[in-house]
């Protein structure tokens, strides 16, 4: 049973994919081992958060807009 706890809008950031987790609210952030389906999604999504974010930053000071696009 999939229940919504929060609307599209509060739960996703602004420019990146929503992506949802098979797990109750209370379980998003616990995982059986780095093979869990939700920790290779959650894990993956963060590397290439973490990857892009010099990047960001530099755009950021010069006063440029990001806009995050998975590829």
């Amino acid at each position: 049973m999939i229940m919504q706890l929060v609307d599209r809008g509060s739960a996703c950031i602004d420019g990146h994919d929503a992506l949802s987790l098979d797990a109750p609210h209370s379980m998003m952030n616990k995982f059986k081992g780095p093979r869990d389906p939700g920790f290779e999604i959650v894990s993956s999504t963060v590397r290439h958060m973490v990857n892009k974010s010099g990047e960001v930053l530099n755009l950021r000071k010069s006063g440029k807009h990001y806009v995050y696009l998975q590829v």
